[in-house]
């Protein structure tokens, strides 16, 4: 297995950045490398592939670095109405100056993907000096093919116009005017001397050798290959393929470029250090503490990681109380979550005084693991078992006792199934799950399952009321079985269900295993605060399953039911996430001041 990359943070103390230092496998060759990534869901969908990308270089003798631009990932976040562009070419500045010190080379190879090479590209035109090679992998045209495919991915969601100061909202990210405005100025340059740049374009939709053609009439070394494979990178999370094409092309462009070295170059010091292990970030909009976060090293049997935030504090200060707070994991995205939701809000909680630990389950993010098993296979058998180490490491680390634990659709799920077996766990936020016990997981198949049959259900009987859903009945353009099928299954299983809601009220049917479960962990104290978007089937089935003993529990306070309008599965739309964090937060405010 690889070695772990070591993280770390660097670049101006008031915007920290988030790096990944990948060192290399003997014998170490004499060019170093930064990954500079895409930006927005392309970036979410890419991370756990731009991760094996690095270790594969390094295991190829590259020392690499890996990095999170300015309001990516786990790097400083901007408000909301700056202009990123500037932003992001002084953090590749840092990226490569932070490589440079690091090896004590004189120059790097910079690898871009999408936005991420058009950016290199700007920068080693701006900076040719540092610059030794660049690999340009499915690179765009300029900044305005990004922003109009970027507007074309926005529409074909259905969302409304973004409002200031955003200038399109995709899949989840917001794009302010000022960036969008600087980014349509710019184009890849015509003009690299001196760089040696190998562009491995994507066979589905290349943008042409013209931009190449160019640079070789002006000079340069220049080499364009073509590759199958990127539309599998872009898929969902837990459904992206890596395409193996583009990345060996990638490594033998950047072992050509060792080649095209100076004689006798050195090779890279093995002894210098990175950055700090922890970074202290200012109380965000200026309220509440500043914030200590830092990355955990791996642990656990599996080798887990985690990015914790707390109050920074002196030694005169009191310490945090024992509690915190546990983000898990929704479906296979990292730590950040569906459009990187939890950072800022880890974040603002630690400003108010909360611990917040984002973990990152084996074979996800930058935890090690199969993540093939991990992508696919997000309702694991072993993830409670996993999680129950990691609260077991951190009670120690973190002086914690007491904990909450929160998640979205599988998050939630493994939430709800932690708080069942471990006494530790106080409080669940459960964010649109469909599934709440082992025993549903057959049901996962949408296309067969419960979850299918509510959500086509209630778009039947929403559609009933629009005329042109009936023109399009009419016009075959409808999937009349699934809707018969889906509807007949709605009937008959909420038939059986209610017959069983009432066996258990006259005691002739026991209680499910979930409902005995959530009395169990009810009776000791821990409280379920649900939370879905209006749309959303979850609460519905939740209630088959546990009948009337959801009613109870709401009555009695141990359960807690929210639905937030206009927030879709992920919260994608900004509007509706900004409702549901707060309502979060709220909840878990509540839980870790019950006093106030």
């Amino acid at each position: 297995m690889p070695a772990a990359p070591e993280a770390f943070y660097f670049g101006p103390p008031d915007r920290p950045l988030m790096g990944f230092w990948h060192a290399p496998r003997a014998p170490v060759q004499p060019l170093a490398v930064v990954l500079v990534g895409p930006w927005g869901i392309e970036g979410m969908n890419l991370q756990r592939t731009w991760r094996h990308f690095a270790q594969d270089l390094a295991a190829q003798g590259f020392p690499v670095l890996r990095f999170d631009l300015d309001g990516c990932g786990d790097a400083h976040s901007p408000p909301s109405d700056t202009d990123l562009w500037p932003l992001w070419m002084d953090a590749v500045s840092q990226a490569r100056q932070t490589t440079l010190a690091r090896t004590g080379l004189g120059c790097v190879a910079l690898v871009g993907f999408r936005q991420g090479a058009l950016l290199a590209a700007h920068h080693a035109h701006m900076n040719p000096s540092g610059v030794h090679s660049l690999v340009l992998m499915a690179p765009m045209r300029s900044g305005h093919a990004c922003v109009r495919e970027l507007k074309m991915l926005e529409a074909s969601i259905g969302q409304a116009p973004a409002a200031a100061p955003w200038a399109l909202v995709a899949a989840g990210f917001g794009m302010n005017e000022a960036t969008a405005h600087s980014l349509k100025q710019v184009k890849l340059p015509t003009g690299l001397p001196g760089v040696c740049v190998s562009v491995v374009d994507r066979l589905e939709a290349p943008m042409g050798s013209a931009w190449t053609e160019a640079l070789v009439a002006a000079g340069a070394r220049t080499t364009h290959l073509v590759v199958p494979g990127y539309p599998g990178m872009m898929r969902i999370a837990h459904e992206v393929t890596p395409a193996a094409p583009f990345f060996n092309e990638a490594l033998k462009c950047l072992s050509d470029a060792v080649a095209a070295l100076p004689p006798h170059t050195p090779a890279p010091n093995p002894h210098a250090r990175p950055c700090a292990p922890c970074c202290t970030l200012p109380p965000p909009q200026g309220h509440g503490t500043a914030v200590r976060e830092w990355v955990t090293p791996l642990f656990g049997a599996a080798g887990m990681v985690a990015v914790v935030a707390r109050p920074e504090q002196s030694p005169r200060d009191k310490p945090p109380p024992g509690k915190a707070i546990l983000v898990l994991n929704s479906g296979a995205e990292h730590r950040v979550g569906p459009n990187r939701m939890w950072v800022d809000w880890a974040r603002d909680m630690a400003a108010q005084g909360h611990t917040v630990v984002r973990l990152d389950l084996p074979g996800l993010g930058e935890s090690n693991g199969d993540p093939t098993q991990a992508s696919t296979q997000v309702y694991r058998d072993d993830t409670l078992h996993h999680i129950g180490q990691a609260l077991d490491w951190l009670n120690k680390q973190l002086d914690v006792t007491r904990w909450a634990v929160m998640g979205l659709c599988s998050g939630a799920y493994h939430a709800m199934g932690v708080a069942l077996r471990d006494a530790r766990v106080e409080r669940v936020v459960a964010i649109n799950p469909f599934v709440f016990f082992p025993a549903q997981l057959r049901d996962i198949d949408l296309l067969a399952g419960n979850a299918m049959q509510h959500m086509v259900a209630a778009h039947t009987l929403k559609s009933a009321k629009d005329p042109q859903r009936w023109l399009r009945l009419l016009r075959g353009e409808s999937n009349i079985r699934l809707i018969v099928q889906s509807l007949a299954g709605r009937t008959r299983t909420k038939l059986v269900k209610q017959g069983l809601d009432l066996g258990r009220r006259l005691k002739l049917v026991p209680p499910t295993p979930l409902a005995t479960s959530l009395t169990t962990a009810t009776a000791r104290g821990c409280r379920f605060h649900f939370v879905f978007d209006i749309n959303e089937p979850g609460w519905a089935i939740l209630k088959e399953d546990i009948g009337g003993l959801a009613d109870r529990m709401l009555a009695n306070g141990r359960f807690t039911l929210d639905t937030i309008p206009n927030g879709g599965h992920s919260f994608a739309t900004l509007e509706g996430r900004a409702k549901m964090l707060a309502c979060t937060q709220a909840h878990l405010q509540a839980w870790a001041n019950p006093t106030n």
